[in-house]
């Protein structure tokens, strides 16, 4: 299934602008936990220094 995921990463502490980023992608998952996982790998945020908030997901219907 595909997964429309979109997120924010945030720099830990970071209040500006720069530190802020914005995610939109398409997923090939499982489910949507599988997905959320693939979106945080496939983003390239390292945790460790960032905060990654899920802003929607949604499984995309194929025709």
């Amino acid at each position: 299934m595909q997964y429309k995921v979109i997120l924010t990463a945030r720099k830990m502490g970071g209040f500006c602008k720069s530190c802020i980023q914005e995610f939109s992608m398409t997923i090939e998952a499982n489910d949507t936990a599988d997905a959320v996982e693939k979106a945080k790998k496939q983003s390239g945020v390292n945790l460790d220094t960032h905060k990654i908030n899920i802003n929607y997901i949604s499984e995309v219907n194929q025709c």
